[in-house]
C-alpha cells in the first residue's frame, strides 16, 4: 500500500522518530480514503506543531490541496513538546495519549481554533494523527488479533 510505504520511509531513518515534512504529510492525507471521508466538506486545515516543527495540510471542501496553510477560520492547530508527540506517535501510546482529544485535554497537548470545527472534524484530526504514527502499530495489532480467545460453536437457536 502506498500510504504504508510512505510512512515507513518517513519514520524509519535509524532508530530515531522522524517528523514528516509538509510534502510527506500532504501525501499521506491525500492518499488516505478514511481521512478524506472524515474531512469531507471541510474548508480550512490541520496544523501540528511538534516542538519547533510545524506541519500541516490545507483543505478546500474536503479535498486536500497542496500549498501553504493560511491561518484563518476552519484551521485547527494542535501543539505540544516533541517528547509528548513522540509518545502520541509511538506504536503503543501510553494512557491518555492514544486519542488526540484526550491528549489535548489531559496529556500535554493543546489545540487552538474554532470549537465547532474541532468537534465536527475530530475524526479527521484523529486520523491525521494515526497517519503520522509508527507503522509498528498495525503489525502489533495484526500479530495478536484472534489469538487466545477460543472459538465459537454454531448457534443452535435454543435460547429458552
Amino acid at each position: 500500500m502506498a500510504v504504508a510505504s510512505t510512512l515507513e520511509k518517513i519514520n524509519r531513518r535509524g532508530d530515531e522518530m522522524v517528523i514528516p515534512t509538509n510534502a510527506d504529510f500532504f501525501r499521506l492525507c491525500d492518499q488516505d480514503h478514511e481521512f478524506k471521508m472524515a474531512a469531507r466538506f471541510w474548508t480550512g486545515g490541520i496544523q501540528f506543531e511538534i516542538g519547533e516543527t510545524l506541519i500541516g495540510v490545507s483543505l478546500v471542501d474536503g479535498e486536500v490541496v497542496e500549498g501553504p496553510l493560511e491561518v484563518e477560520d476552519g484551521v485547527i492547530t494542535v501543539r505540544g513538546p516533541v517528547e509528548i508527540w513522540d509518545q502520541v506517535r509511538s506504536a503503543n501510546p501510553p494512557r491518555f495519549l492514544n486519542d488526540i482529544n484526550i491528549a489535548a485535554g489531559q496529556g500535554g497537548l493543546r489545540w487552538e481554533g474554532d470549537r465547532l470545527t474541532w468537534w465536527q472534524y475530530l475524526p479527521a484530526i484523529q486520523r491525521a494523527v494515526e497517519l503520522i504514527r509508527l507503522p509498528e502499530l498495525e503489525k502489533a495489532a495484526a500479530s495478536i488479533e484472534g489469538r487466545g480467545h477460543g472459538t465459537f460453536d454454531a448457534p443452535r437457536g435454543r435460547y429458552l
